[in-house]
């Protein structure tokens, strides 16, 4: 609004300089009918400008319009009708409709045109007025000139609004680009390394899977660092972002193009790897994986050795569709780690149903804490001299009620993993 209150200012000023320098030429030739129409048109656009002062820029450029309209056609019935200069504004006032009024207006405006046209052309024909225009002179000339100075004046602002508006365009334009590349990045990309996240991970796993055809095999390595929490938080988070970056960049500088690294969460990384003949070549692959991580990171002056767990699954034996893969390869990654770590395994079905074995004991081991299931057995310690006995070694020990008695190495993992091993440790030392 302050932008077209501006405008038609400005459209204002120039409209009452050119019916001031109009009424001047007619004045100065004695056509003191055009000067007094001329003056009331002026008088008209000063009240025009005074609403717009006050804000009624509506109002005000209607009245601007209305008073244009009424004054040409009242100029030109006075003087040469269709011969005289006045005309040439009708296409001006139109464009101020347009531009300034309503869609109401303006097609009331160009009505009028072609009606004024249309009398002034009957008055011709009626000998009312002339058949041929006046004697070309110097107020011609002035009046000509002012009329195209103020419609000169008028196409440079609207040509100036144009091109900024079209810049401002431009500009928004390129900020929305930007916006929804950073928003792109956002939603596929890993702010910290820029990799691929675990959505577009799985979109290139299912364009991999489908661009197989049955033939190669497409291998999902699951891989997790295994001693990142001891850097991340003996040197800070800080180093330990920086060896992040790090790892992708050496992870990255040896796969081929068709292949695909991402960083899923915290340490861990997705290596996808497609076409692969057989599953020797992925095995290779495997090896020059920890081979990489294998040399030292140098991290604020420091060697820092990282080694990592690394799990395999392979499409097809392994499952063709990508949450299968994915939770494949993430069995044989946990696997890889309970080996002593710094190792890779593939996949088999014996770690799904060692998972599900684990889910039973680690349910069944809170169950055998409420329901007394657990025991201590005592084994007692001799002195070898004396044959006497100088003490006893506490043995935990599950009896299941239907399982029997199950062994320590079995369930003490277990409670380990699962964070039992403080509660059972306490309930041991409370029994015993």
């Amino acid at each position: 609004m302050a932008l077209q209150q501006r405008r038609l200012r400005q459209i204002l000023w120039a409209v009452l300089a050119a019916f001031g320098v109009a009424a001047l030429a007619s004045f100065s030739k004695g056509g003191y009918l055009s000067v007094g129409l001329e003056l009331a048109a002026a008088a008209l656009i000063v009240l025009a400008f005074r609403w717009n002062v006050q804000g009624q820029v509506f109002r005000a450029s209607r009245l601007m319009l209305i008073t244009l309209m009424v004054g040409l056609v009242a100029l030109m019935a006075a003087n040469e009708g269709l011969f005289d200069e006045a005309a040439l504004a009708l296409p001006a006032i139109l464009v101020f409709a347009g531009m300034l009024g309503s869609r109401r207006l303006f097609t009331l405006l160009v009505a009028c045109t072609q009606a004024t046209l249309v009398l002034l052309f009957v008055l011709h024909q009626t000998n009312l007025l002339p058949h041929s225009p006046a004697a070309v002179d110097l107020q011609r000339l002035i009046m000509m000139s002012a009329i195209l100075a103020a419609i000169s004046f008028f196409v440079w602002l609207l040509s100036h609004d144009l091109h900024r508006t079209m810049a401002k365009l431009e500009s928004e334009k390129q900020a929305l680009t930007e916006s929804h590349a950073r928003i792109e990045v956002l939603a596929h990309r890993d702010t910290l390394t820029q990799l691929p996240n675990r959505t577009l991970a799985k979109d290139r796993l299912e364009q991999l899977l489908q661009a197989r055809h049955g033939q190669g095999l497409v291998a999902v390595m699951f891989l997790d660092l295994d001693n990142f929490k001891t850097v991340n938080d003996s040197l800070g988070h800080a180093v330990g972002d920086e060896l992040l970056c790090l790892v992708a960049e050496r992870l990255g500088s040896r796969l081929r193009t068709s292949d695909t690294l991402a960083r899923l969460a915290g340490d861990e990384f997705l290596i996808l790897l497609g076409g692969m003949p057989h599953e020797e070549e992925i095995a290779v692959a495997a090896r020059q994986v920890m081979e990489q991580l294998g040399h030292p990171f140098t991290l604020h002056g420091l060697d820092v050795v990282v080694t990592a767990s690394l799990g395999i699954a392979v499409a097809p034996r392994d499952g063709q569709d990508v949450d299968a893969l994915l939770k494949n390869a993430d069995l044989a990654m946990y696997r890889a780690k309970d080996s002593g770590r710094n190792a890779f395994r593939f996949f088999d079905a014996s770690m799904n149903e060692n998972v599900v074995e684990h889910l039973h004991m680690a349910s069944g081991l809170r169950t055998a804490l409420a329901q007394e299931e657990l025991q201590v057995h005592y084994q007692p310690q001799f002195d070898l001299r004396s044959g006497r006995i100088i003490g006893a070694e506490a043995l935990l020990r599950w009896k299941h009620p239907v399982l029997g008695f199950i062994p320590p190495y079995k369930f003490i993992p277990v409670a380990e993993r699962t964070g039992l091993i403080n509660e059972v440790g306490a309930w041991v030392l409370h029994r015993a």
